[in-house]
């Protein structure tokens, strides 16, 4: 019985030493910070689907821009750090179509 408890506790102690192996290499190297990211960036940040963003933004559920590069004829969006900031601690907005139309 203690050979099984020793090999767990060396499986755990394993474990965790990656996880700070881990931990140690994003401090080093933390992630770039920007003022703007794309509809692709912010889903993967946030753990959605780049549709779920880009309708977030249609329907202004969240802040967002229209950036003057374009995809075929549609303007791509353009979502602010502090937006990303404001939805994680506050989620969406009410429904306003309009909210990210005006100038």
């Amino acid at each position: 019985m203690s050979v099984d408890l020793s090999a767990e506790i060396m499986t755990e102690l394993a474990e965790m030493r990656a996880m700070l192996a881990e931990i140690r290499d994003r401090i080093a190297n933390p992630p770039e910070v920007r003022e703007w990211y794309s509809v692709d960036e912010v889903a993967g940040m946030l753990g959605k689907r780049p549709f779920t963003v880009r309708e977030w933004c249609r329907l202004g559920q969240i802040n967002a821009a229209k950036r003057a590069e374009r995809r075929g004829r549609a303007a791509l969006w353009s979502i602010s750090a502090t937006e990303i900031a404001r939805y994680r601690n506050e989620g969406l907005l009410p429904l306003d179509p309009e909210r990210n139309n005006r100038n």
